[in-house]
């Protein structure tokens, strides 16, 4: 659904009102960068991206669109028999591996806040990695914009803006049928997740896995 439906779909349950259009604009955005921002993640925002590694730079580049890891089996590496390895999370062996190889195959990785994954022990050569990411999702800033939120959870944007703006006209009735809607969609988002969060499986040999 285009962002000048979903500014449809709101301004038609606000009684049709024409003169909030901006604002719900920019409710519609703040709403995506709220769910964007949670904890939680849903399915449709998982991606694969393959990354290159580069000899002798310890630092992973993370792709632009990168929100976190994945919980489980985040990172892949390609080895020369074209098979897939599994780094490890740093849990504390980073210092011990570093010490005793400070460049090779890397086997543990870590992020900590910073702009990429850091690698242990450093590549020694140019490697591909796949990394399995939850990914942003371009904002709605033209009137024909669509993306994930909009296309497979339209309601929820709609709730959440709705909810907002709302609450500025302080209509509680109003705010009352809106966070309805969007607890529905909340939770049709979170039941479909719970049937695809297992369903992440190692890269194909030769592919790359699900996005």
């Amino acid at each position: 659904m285009t962002r000048d439906k979903l500014v449809a779909m709101v301004a038609r349950r606000l009684g049709f009102r024409t003169d909030l259009d901006e604002a719900i604009v920019d409710e519609l955005q703040l709403a995506q960068a709220q769910l964007e921002g949670q904890g939680w993640l849903p399915w449709f925002l998982r991606k694969s991206e393959v990354l290159v590694g580069v000899d002798g730079e310890q630092t992973l580049a993370l792709p632009e669109d990168f929100l976190a890891e994945v919980p489980s089996q985040a990172l892949f590496l390609r080895t020369a028999t074209d098979s897939w390895e599994v780094p490890r999370k740093s849990r504390g062996e980073a210092i011990a591996i570093t010490r005793y190889s400070p460049q090779g195959t890397p086997r543990v990785f870590s992020r900590e806040g910073g702009e990429g994954l850091e690698l242990w022990p450093i590549p020694d050569s140019g490697m591909e990695f796949l990394l399995r990411y939850f990914a942003r999702q371009p904002l709605l800033d033209g009137g024909g914009a669509e993306n994930k939120w909009s296309l497979l959870y339209p309601d929820l944007l709609v709730g959440k803006a709705g909810m907002a703006v709302a609450q500025t006209l302080q209509s509680q009735p109003l705010f009352a049928g809106f966070a309805e809607m969007a607890d529905r969609a909340y939770g049709a988002m979170l039941a479909r997740d719970g049937a695809d969060e297992n369903n992440a499986t190692r890269p194909a040999l030769g592919g790359y896995g699900r996005t």
